[in-house]
């Protein structure tokens, strides 16, 4: 039995690759755990971009448990706004380009009455590229402050949120490399959706030194609140309607 180098506090017997304790890194793994590729910058940051990606999406299980849990926000801060401005705009580019397509093939085969909607396609599809290059970077940033905050509730919640916040937001700014997924034509948005749940339970559950079902509802439950609270107003908004019909009828009737 030895003693933690972090904490100082005794180790148990049994093989570990992190302290009980204060969670951190022992032995080899503390070595590993010196910052990702991105806040390394080996190679360069086109290559550390690359790299930290591959990491997240391939084996995040690995990215994560190496990934150190403070050391500061805006390396990470910066490498998710990247990510997820890629992917916004990956996404927006397929859906101009299927706009276009579309437009065009209304204007081969519906002749002169259908150019206008034609053309309307063409355009809408260029503006909402230009208002996506534009605006995702804002969006990308209030994104990740959101979705940490609320993950990191849910960690309170679950009574497993064993580092600060920091160590939420670090995972939630790296998992912004789900969004590359999105260059995978036809079927990306669904790959990343699928991605989005297991690399934030992956990367809570190393986070956090938690397991990995506490984890995955830390991801679930944020969003099973605003499905119902989408429903409650779905079904709100349809009875008061519904009432209202009922008055009108009532006072037509009279």
């Amino acid at each position: 039995m030895g003693t933690c180098p972090n904490c100082q506090q005794p180790l148990p017997d049994t093989a570990t690759k992190f302290c009980p304790r204060c969670g951190k890194p022992l032995g080899a793994s503390a070595a590993v755990a010196s910052g990702t590729p991105w806040e390394r910058g080996e190679g360069g940051r086109v290559a550390a971009f690359f790299e930290t990606s591959k990491a997240v999406l391939f084996s995040p299980g690995e990215f994560f448990e190496a990934m150190p849990v403070t050391g500061g926000m805006g390396s990470p801060l910066v490498y998710g706004i990247i990510a997820g401005f890629l992917g916004a705009a990956v996404s927006a580019l397929y859906n101009s380009l299927i706009q276009v397509f579309l437009g065009s093939s209304l204007l081969a085969l519906g002749g002169h009455e259908n150019r206008a909607p034609g053309v309307f396609s063409i355009f809408q599809g260029g503006i909402g590229l230009v208002f996506t290059v534009i605006f995702a970077p804002v969006f990308v940033v209030v994104g990740i402050f959101f979705l940490a905050g609320v993950h990191h509730v849910a960690l309170l919640l679950l009574g497993a949120a064993r580092e600060g916040f920091e160590a939420t937001f670090r995972v939630v700014c790296y998992e912004q490399a789900v969004g590359l997924l999105a260059i995978v034509p036809l079927c990306g948005s669904l790959f990343s959706l699928v991605w989005y749940f297991v690399v934030l339970t992956v990367g809570f559950s190393r986070a956090h030194r938690i397991g990995t079902w506490t984890a995955f509802f830390a991801v679930l439950i944020p969003w099973v609140l605003v499905c119902c609270c989408c429903f409650g107003a779905i079904f709100g908004l349809a009875g008061m309607t519904g009432g209202l019909g009922a008055l009108m009828k009532g006072l037509h009737s009279r």
